[in-house]
């Protein structure tokens, strides 16, 4: 494993697309195998732009933790779905169906995610 220190404006965002189930955003992978050698954590900043969106998907291996920084967010999982705002945190279980969008039309939406496989 390799140890650093890294600001996020040193990432590229990831050249993800509609294709991908993401929409109008800027992802920047922080902390991933790439970086970290590490294949038991991945990391990441989400910008979503006024209408943006990540469809429906689950991760079969891993629990995922949202963190809400900014803006207003439709947070979904299972059958339900909440609103999410800054300061709350949103937590996963692996193999469980979940979506996220940006409810604002004029303000991004900024998060933090964490996958981490037992």
């Amino acid at each position: 494993m390799t140890d650093y220190v890294i600001n996020i404006e040193d990432v590229e965002p990831a050249p993800v697309e509609l294709k991908d189930g993401w929409s109008n955003i800027d992802i920047r992978f922080v902390v991933d195998e790439k970086r970290s050698g590490s294949k038991e954590v991945c990391f990441w900043r989400v910008v979503f732009k006024p209408g943006a969106k990540h469809f429906k998907h689950r991760h079969t291996n891993s629990d995922e933790v949202i963190y809400f920084i900014r803006g207003r967010a439709a947070s979904g999982a299972g059958d339900k779905e909440t609103e999410a705002k800054a300061g709350d945190v949103h937590f996963i279980s692996k193999n469980t169906i979940h979506w996220l969008r940006n409810m604002e039309q004029d303000e991004d939406l900024e998060v933090c995610c964490l996958l981490y496989t037992s």
